[in-house]
């Protein structure tokens, strides 16, 4: 049973009226403010006053409504306590009880070269006594792996093409190099949403890896799941990377992604 207290309807109200600027629509005439939060005008604009007067609303020249100073100040307040490795870890942990398999979070990094790697941030060792080991602040390169692949196919298009210049070392028979190859690849990632990594890294190592978005949808990490040929199928990869998927969602939202 939900317990009413007094005043918690127009609470709601207000917030809901707040919350509906967004990354699509972050201006708003009164009139339409009245249409969308489906009030009167007077209620309305009672609403929106005191919104502004806190600093949490203000004005455009046109009149219109739009974000105040006040909503930047609480959401880079909240930032600071909403750490990407803080929130990243139990979900980590949790996709490892649920499979067993090696899970990792990785940022993209520059050499000293100029080149790309993926630096391993956090490490959840799988429950398997097979399992891979690559270790908190190691550097993968970018093109062999799940992670940095899927990194990759989610940064703008005059990042990617500047990242695929580098060189690509072949490391595995099954290592892509060819910069064109590796593109029509990204392709197909960002449709499904998530990377593989058959064997490409290290001869016998499977690997799938998604990207992390923050909350203003950029590509800001990427988590990966893995383990030996001997155990995962490139079925059961797909399975793995499902998951993996789901668990990345839950990890944006923490960070304040909407879709």
């Amino acid at each position: 049973m939900t317990t009413s207290y007094s005043g918690t309807q127009s609470v709601v109200r207000v917030l809901r009226l707040l919350k509906l600027f967004s990354g699509d629509k972050n201006e708003w005439s009164l009139n339409e403010l009245v249409d969308a939060a489906e009030l009167n005008k007077s209620t309305v604009f009672r609403m929106l006053t005191a919104l502004e007067s806190e600093g949490l609303l203000e004005r455009t020249q046109h009149g219109d409504y739009k974000l105040g100073p006040e909503v930047v100040a609480l959401g880079g307040r909240a930032m600071l306590h909403n750490d990407l490795i803080q929130v990243a870890r139990p979900v980590l942990e949790d996709l490892v009880e649920q499979t067993g398999e090696r899970t990792t979070l990785e940022q993209l990094v520059t050499n000293p070269d100029g080149s790309y790697s993926m630096l391993v941030l956090v490490e959840i060792q799988g429950k398997y006594l097979i399992s891979i080991n690559q270790y908190t602040g190691s550097r993968l390169p970018m093109h062999a792996t799940s992670t940095g692949k899927a990194i990759l196919a989610f940064m703008t298009e005059e990042e990617r093409d500047i990242a695929l210049q580098q060189h690509f070392d072949i490391l595995t028979e099954k290592t892509v190099v060819d910069s064109k190859k590796l593109d029509a690849e990204l392709t197909t990632i960002r449709s499904r949403g998530y990377a593989i990594a058959v064997g490409e890294l290290e001869v016998g190592l499977m690997a799938a890896g998604t990207v992390i978005h923050s909350y203003s949808g950029e590509p800001v990490a990427s988590i990966s799941i893995e383990g030996p040929d001997s155990r995962i199928s490139e079925e059961r990869l797909h399975e793995l990377a499902k998951k993996l998927v789901e668990a990345a969602a839950v990890i944006s939202a923490r960070l304040g992604y909407r879709t």
